[in-house]
This record gives structure tokens, C-alpha cells and sequence, in this order.
């Protein structure tokens, strides 16, 4: 048995996922899986917003006369970590299988979960923002930070350096605690 999932059987990721998760097979290519409750509560805890203190937002598309652009939001690495630091404590790990892609690894129950994102080199620190942006891609893969993505378009004015002056502020539903009706 491998504890590579590229070098599993069928049979054999079957018997790890049934291991992290109640798996019921309903027929050929017929997988129904019901996580473990701490599953749930793991990635409840993960897809929680951040306070608007640590969402940054950078320039997107510009009007041809670069005054206005699409402002997007973002979160630094650091806040992946403590974000993962706080909901599972050390039962977390990250690895680089190849240039630009990342794995983050759960222990849920007693077995690793993985999923995984890449990206490529960056025009600041290109090798060190690659690392950066694949390990927050595959945060996002967890649900961490997703929501940004989810926000409306703002235009805002930018300085003549070509920088926010004015952030937007983040909808209801994108803070910590929001509760939908």
C-alpha cells in the first residue's frame, strides 16, 4: 500500500477515504461520501471570514487613463498559516511536488487529506511570490479566503503611482460572524 496518492490503487484510495469519511458505494462511478463531523467543523472554521484589517486590495483592470481600476482583494500567506495554525493547531502541512504547485495536508481523524493549487512566477520576488500565491491557492482550495473571490467589482480612484487611495469596504456577508437570515 502507498501512501502516495498518485501511486494508489482504486481499492486503495477507496480504503483511505472511507477511513476520513463514511463512503457508501452506490454503484459503478457512484461514490457517496459523508464527512466526519469534525470534517465539517474543520472546514466551517477554514471558510470563516477575516477581519477586514487583514484583507489587502491591490489594482486590477485600469481605465485607459489609469485613475480608476477594479479594486481585488487578497490575503497574505502569513494569514493562510494562522488560519490553519488556529483551527487544526499542528495537524497541518504543506509540501512543493513539483515548481509551482503546493499541497496542504489535514490530519483529519488519522488520515491526511490533501488538496493542492499552483502558480507562476511572479514580477516581484518571482521564485518567492510563485511559492507564496500556489500555497494561498491551495488555502483557497480548503476554503480559506474563497469568498474573496466572490465580492462585487469596485472601481476606486488610485494615486499617480498607480495605488489604492481609497479602499472599498467589504459587503456584510464577507465579515467574521456574518450570519445569513
Amino acid at each position: 500500500m502507498s501512501d502516495d496518492p498518485k501511486e494508489q490503487s482504486r481499492e486503495e484510495w477507496l480504503d483511505d477515504l472511507g477511513k476520513a469519511a463514511d463512503v457508501a458505494i452506490q454503484g459503478p462511478g457512484k461514490i457517496e461520501v459523508t464527512p466526519p463531523k469534525d470534517m465539517i467543523s474543520i472546514t466551517s472554521a477554514l471558510k470563516e471570514p477575516f477581519d477586514p484589517k487583514i484583507v489587502h486590495f491591490r489594482p486590477g483592470a485600469m481605465t485607459k487613463d489609469h485613475k480608476k481600476a477594479i479594486a481585488l482583494a487578497y490575503i497574505d500567506a502569513r494569514d493562510v498559516m494562522k488560519r490553519l495554525d488556529d483551527t487544526v493547531g499542528d495537524l497541518w502541512q504543506c509540501r512543493y511536488p513539483f515548481e509551482g504547485c503546493c499541497e496542504i495536508g489535514i490530519m483529519v481523524g488519522n488520515q491526511w487529506l490533501w488538496r493542492s493549487n499552483g502558480a507562476g512566477a511572479t514580477a516581484i520576488e518571482g521564485e518567492k511570490g510563485q511559492y507564496s500565491d500556489a500555497f494561498k491557492r491551495a488555502g483557497v482550495m480548503w476554503g480559506i479566503g474563497r469568498y474573496l473571490y466572490y465580492l462585487p467589482n469596485v472601481w476606486v480612484e488610485l494615486d499617480q503611482y498607480k495605488k489604492i487611495i481609497q479602499p472599498p469596504e467589504l459587503p456584510a456577508w464577507a465579515l467574521p460572524g456574518f450570519k445569513s437570515k
